[in-house]
């Protein structure tokens, strides 16, 4: 009979186990990091794969729990689109987003009256999209004290032009800072 024969081969593969795990480590870190932030965050490849979101873009658009984890950013875009005041207009300007290489700034209005600052940053390789970085801040509260003190404001300035009298008020380095509808009359 004839012997036995084996014949094996071995692959040192330390060197990818090593960048898979780096790898991993990095992923975990991007995800604690984005879940850490108030800010909604997605990040959507060129070709429309959502590759990462975090909790608070989740709990902005009130997505359903059977939506986390979902990479069709089509499914994403209606479901969200119907809760805003102008959806056709919040799609058309994704679209237009999309078409351009720059960073862009805007307001989306809700139905429920809350208001969003949206940014958008593109990933560019080689001077080609990759995708884009979206990052949703809810303002609304911001909004409403700007309202706030723009009544404030209108008020208080009918208040001090309806005094009879000259008033004029000069800051700590005696600038005049404010005066009243009489004063201006008076002196021109």
């Amino acid at each position: 009979l004839g012997r036995a024969r084996i014949m094996g081969q071995s692959i040192d593969i330390t060197e990818r186990k090593n960048a898979e795990l780096s790898l991993a480590k990095n992923e975990s870190i991007l995800k604690a990091t984005m879940d850490a932030m108030n800010d909604g965050m997605l990040i959507v490849s060129s070709d429309g794969t959502v590759t990462h979101s975090n909790r608070r873009f989740n709990q902005i658009f009130n997505f359903p729990v059977e939506f986390i984890g979902v990479t069709d950013e089509t499914v994403l875009l209606e479901y969200a689109k119907e809760q805003l005041t102008d959806p056709d207009r919040f799609y058309q300007r994704v679209k237009d987003i999309y078409n351009t290489l720059s960073p862009t700034e805007d307001e989306l209005y809700f139905k429920d009256g809350r208001i969003l600052e949206r940014h958008s940053y593109p990933i560019i390789e080689d001077n080609v999209s990759k995708g884009r970085v979206w990052i949703f801040r809810d303002i609304t509260e911001s909004k409403k004290a700007e309202e706030a003190l723009e009544k404030e404001k209108v008020f208080s300035n009918a208040v001090i032009d309806s005094i009879p009298g000259l008033l004029y008020l000069y800051d700590e380095d005696r600038h005049l800072i404010r005066w009243n509808k009489q004063h201006e009359t008076l002196t021109g």
